[in-house]
């Protein structure tokens, strides 16, 4: 199990010195399986995808639902229900110490990964101070010029730039965000037509 030897290898830090403690580890594209029906949309993941000390945060991108905190089994696997809308998840694994890894992002039903264009470069995550602009760079390696337009996903408290932003190709620019609650959220980058899923989330 792959949380199994995360875990001797902090044991081996703690034998040898070291200090350094491994972030939580998202599941693997293919780790999960969902089934859409009529209705809602049950899903399982297999055994050894979690730490079972950790906990999966999961949204979905195409609903205003809000983000389900799952505990997995004791043997690493997991079980929960999406509403009968989504399409597109994000797969987040925090542990007690609210650390958290990278984001997975699943297509629905297939649980491959959501593919997006290699040649925008940006930040999955961003972590802000409550209160306190952040900035965001983003750069444009597409053969193309782009523009950029932000958006939340659902009502939330974010400021986000209001206006379109046209990049030449090999140019990069920094957007500014302001989060005014500590409600973790997850702001949409839409270039080349795709909704680039940034979770904000405040320290």
């Amino acid at each position: 199990m792959r949380w199994l030897f995360l875990l001797l290898g902090g044991l081996g830090c703690v034998w040898t010195g070291c200090t350094a403690t491994p972030l939580p580890e998202a599941p693997f594209e293919g780790d999960f399986e969902f089934e859409p029906g009529t209705g809602s949309v049950p899903f399982t993941a297999i055994a050894g995808s979690i730490d079972p000390d950790h906990v999966l945060r999961i949204w979905e991108l195409d609903t205003n639902a809000p983000p389900q905190n799952l505990a997995p089994n004791p043997d690493g696997s997991i079980t929960g229900m999406l509403t009968a809308l989504a399409t597109r998840v994000r797969l987040e694994v925090r542990d007690r110490g609210g650390r958290r890894s990278l984001p997975l992002d699943l297509n629905v039903p297939s649980g491959g990964r959501l593919m997006l264009a290699e040649c925008i470069d940006v930040a999955t995550q961003l972590e802000v101070e409550e209160g306190v602009p952040e900035l965001l760079e983003l750069r444009n390696d597409c053969p193309m010029p782009v523009e950029v337009v932000m958006r939340t996903r659902v009502i939330a408290p974010i400021t986000l730039p209001t206006e379109p932003v046209s990049l030449a190709t090999g140019e990069s620019t920094t957007f500014e965000i302001t989060a005014t609650s500590t409600t973790d959220e997850i702001v949409f980058i839409n270039v080349l037509d795709q909704d680039r899923p940034l979770t904000v989330f405040t320290r």
